[in-house]
C-alpha cells in the first residue's frame, strides 16, 4: 500500500529568525520582518548545518583527515514543519516545539510561508492482513515484496490493527514529507531476507510528529528506528521487539526530539549515540532524546 502526495509544496518569503538564541522546546521566537504573515499559516523552519555546527560536534570526519565519510555543510539541514497559532509583535508563536536549537553561531534559522496542493490528508489504513509472498525453499529469498506501507507528502493519517508477514524491508515506512500519523495496534512477524542493512527496518519514520504505539515485532534488524535528519518530534509508546538482530534507536544523522516510553527490546539494545563511520558517517544519530521506563538488554 503507497500513500504518495505530490512533492509539489510552494515555499515563498523566506524571512531570517532574528532572536539570537532559540532553545530546544521553544514555541515562539522573533522574526523581524512580519510582512505577509498571519495566524493559520503553514510555515516551514529551516535550520543549516554549517561548517562552525559540523565542527563543534567532531562530524567533519571519522579519523584519518577529511573522508567522503564526513558531514558536509547542507547534509544535515532540518525542516520542521509547523503552524502559527499567534502572532504578537515581533514574537511568532507556533504549535509544536522546536527539538533542536537555533543559535545564530551555528547560522540560526529562517520561517518561510508555504502552500501544498498536493499533500494528502486524512488517511486511515485498518483492520487488514499484508502478506508478502516469496520462495520458500529460500529463507533468505529478497525477490519479494519489501515493503508493506509507505507513505509521503502526506499529513494526518493513521494505521491501526495491520499484521505484517513476510516482508525484507520495513512494515511502515514514512517519509521525510510526511506529518501527522499515527501507528498503532500493529503485529509484524516472520521477515523473510538476508541479515544486513536496509532491511527489516520494521517500523521506520523520517517523518515528524509520528507516533508507534503498541506495536509488536519478532526478528527484525531495526525494529523501531528513526532516519535521516528526522526533525521530530517523533515517539515510539509500549513498543515490544524480540529477538531483534540490530538495536533500536536513530540509525542516520541527527534526528531528534525522538521519545522512547515503555520499550521492550528483548536481547538487544536501544541505542541514541554517535555511530562515527557506521551507517556511510552517521556520527551523532540522536539529540534531544528520551527514553523513559525502557526495558532492553543495552541501553
Amino acid at each position: 500500500i503507497r500513500v504518495f502526495g505530490k512533492d509539489d509544496k510552494i515555499i515563498s518569503g523566506e524571512k531570517i529568525i532574528s532572536q539570537k538564541y532559540v532553545p530546544v522546546g521553544a514555541s515562539s521566537f522573533e522574526v523581524s520582518n512580519m510582512s505577509g504573515l498571519k495566524p493559520g499559516d503553514d510555515i516551514q523552519i529551516k535550520r543549516p548545518s554549517t561548517k562552525e555546527w559540523i565542527e563543534t560536534l567532531g562530524t567533519e570526519s571519522f579519523g584519518g583527515g577529511l573522508s567522503s565519510l564526513g558531514w558536509k555543510p547542507g547534509d544535515v539541514d532540518l525542516f520542521f514543519d509547523r503552524k502559527i497559532v499567534a502572532i504578537n509583535g515581533n514574537k511568532i508563536t507556533i504549535d509544536v516545539p522546536l527539538t533542536t536549537s537555533l543559535d545564530e553561531k551555528y547560522g540560526g534559522g529562517t520561517i518561510a510561508k508555504y502552500t501544498w496542493g498536493g499533500r494528502i490528508q486524512h488517511i486511515r489504513i485498518e483492520n487488514i492482513t499484508l502478506v508478502s509472498d516469496f520462495d520458500p525453499s529460500n529463507p533468505k529469498d529478497e525477490q519479494h515484496r519489501w515493503m508493506a506501507i509507505t507513505l509521503n507528502n502526506v499529513e494526518d493519517a493513521w494505521i491501526r490493527q495491520i499484521s505484517f508477514k513476510h516482508f525484507a524491508g520495513s512494515a511502515v515506512y514514512i517519509n521525510e514529507g510526511a506529518t501527522k500519523i499515527t501507528v498503532e495496534d500493529c503485529i509484524s512477524t516472520e521477515p523473510i531476507s538476508e541479515i544486513g542493512g536496509q532491511r527489516r527496518n520494521t517500523f521506520f519514520t523520517r517523518g515528524q510528529q509520528t507516533l508507534f504505539q503498541r506495536c509488536y515485532a519478532i526478528n527484525g534488524y531495526h525494529d523501531y528506528s528513526v532516519g535521516h535528519a528526522a526533525p521530530g518530534p517523533n515517539a515510539f509508546v509500549q513498543c515490544v521487539s524480540e529477538r531483534t538482530y540490530s538495536f533500536n534507536g536513530t540509525v542516520g544523522m541527527w534526528a531528534s526530539g525522538v521519545l522512547f516510553d515503555i520499550m521492550q527490546v528483548d536481547g538487544n539494545a536501544i541505542k541514541v549515540g554517535n555511530r562515527g563511520q557506521d551507517g556511510k558517517g552517521a556520527g551523532w544519530t540522536g539529540a534531544n532524546c528520551f527514553l523513559w521506563n525502557c526495558s532492553a538488554a543495552l541501553i
